[in-house]
């Protein structure tokens, strides 16, 4: 069971790397100084838990152990930060038809969301965001 769970981060962090490589550049954003200011958001009904990888290019990935609904994380990121990604993985099955929904928010506006919606055996997969600045 630990060796699944460490696979599927493995995967989500390659995964949210590949997502988030397609935004990087190097000519100059005219926004470049503007603040990274950015939440993390994930809510809904769903009451199993959940592992929640943060990523970006260039510290690295943080790893959250045993979230629940609602739980959100606020971050600001230096200019040097140009991409960064959220993966979940659920540890805890919920109930059937429950729901999760998973946002970024960039200087107070939603930039990506996405939602699942738990199987028949509580089961939920939320798909990974990335977002580039």
């Amino acid at each position: 069971m630990k060796t699944l769970k460490y696979f599927s981060l493995s995967v989500l962090s390659l995964a949210l790397v590949i997502i988030s490589m397609p935004g990087c550049s190097k000519k100059k954003d005219e926004n470049a100084d503007a603040k990274r200011n950015v939440k993390y958001e994930l809510s809904g009904t769903y009451t199993g838990k959940f592992t929640v990888l943060i990523t970006d290019n260039e510290s690295g990935s943080q790893v959250y152990d045993n979230v629940t609904i609602p739980w959100s994380k606020e971050v600001t990121y230096p200019d040097k930060v140009i991409a960064i990604g959220i993966g979940t993985s659920t540890t805890t099955d919920g109930a059937a038809g429950q729901t999760a929904f998973l946002k970024i928010y960039s200087n107070g506006s939603v930039v990506k969301s996405t939602n699942a919606t738990a199987d028949n055996n509580g089961g939920l997969m939320l798909p990974s965001l990335g977002h580039s600045f």
